[in-house]
């Protein structure tokens, strides 16, 4: 390790009360999901020149490690992610503002139905468990998403990360942004994720707990640019990915010392903010 709108995705409540009663409590340690969060980035295709960068493709892994009996992302209380920032090395660089975009709405309802080349993704798996509040060690129902990677087009350099689950469809944006102060150091860019209050808390008195996702930023041009482009390698030909999410425990909210969502999607609380995970990938020669 390294120190370094608003669109409900609301599940039925009787749906995940249902599942818990098949579910049975066991004793935990209080939860901290910085101890089992892990982070890993792969790359594919070929490295070019910082005036000619080639298109390459990106998957980006987090996951929480199971570790015990109940898994450790099972511990009490429950967590929820409100924000994630993906770090990119500084010789690769995510550029949209060439792609045509899709308006959110159709993103949500009809992508079938959004411009050539808005879609900048492979459909990507992820999964974590709906949790009620105060769960003990052990609870949990466990629920499965899809994910596609779009190009918002009402705002500027920000993507829309299309969540789909057995029971409902919404948008997580993520905002492309320079690197600021110390990130400069080690990456040129930040992708900074925010979470909808419906992936937060799903239903009243439920939180939705992350413990798995994969995405993918596929091999693609826009005006005759990469999409995702990378130029000349590094002098140590080592890349360098990061992670760092931002987690509420419980549902609690107002400003803890570390801030909160905003007012829109819930003003919940940052309980735990993660130190940068950094994944280290051998830069693919041209």
């Amino acid at each position: 390790m390294l120190k370094c709108r608003r669109q409900a995705l609301a599940v039925p409540a009787v749906a995940i009360a249902a599942a818990f009663l098949f579910l049975l409590p066991a004793a935990g340690a209080r939860a901290d999901p910085t101890e089992f969060q892990r982070f890993k980035a792969t790359l594919a295709g070929k490295a070019g020149t910082d005036a000619r960068p080639r298109p390459v493709e990106v998957t980006l892994h987090t996951w929480q490690e199971a570790i015990g009996d109940p898994p450790s992302f099972l511990q009490s209380p429950p967590y929820a992610m409100l924000f994630v920032h993906i770090y990119l090395p500084r010789t690769v660089r995510l550029d949209v503002q060439r792609s045509p975009g899709c308006p959110e709405k159709r993103i949500i309802d009809d992508p079938s139905r959004c411009p050539r080349g808005s879609e900048i993704g492979r459909t990507g798996q992820a999964a974590g468990y709906a949790r009620p509040v105060n769960a003990p060690a052990g609870v949990g129902a466990y629920v499965s998403l899809e994910n596609r990677i779009f190009v918002i087009k009402e705002v500027r350099d920000t993507l829309a990360v299309r969540v789909k689950t057995p029971l409902t469809t919404g948008v997580m944006r993520a905002v492309v942004r320079p690197a600021r102060g110390t990130e400069r150091r080690t990456w040129g860019q930040v992708v900074d994720f925010t979470i909808p209050i419906g992936l937060v808390q799903p239903a009243p008195g439920v939180m939705s707990q992350l413990t798995n996702f994969i995405g993918v930023i596929r091999r693609t041009t826009a005006g005759g640019r990469p999409v995702l482009g990378m130029g000349s390698c590094p002098d140590g030909r080592r890349l360098s990915f990061g992670f760092m999410a931002e987690y509420n425990r419980n549902l609690e909210t107002g400003n803890r010392g570390l801030g909160t969502s905003s007012s829109a999607n819930g003003s919940f609380s940052v309980n735990v903010r993660s130190p940068i995970t950094e994944s280290l990938v051998d830069c693919p020669s041209g």
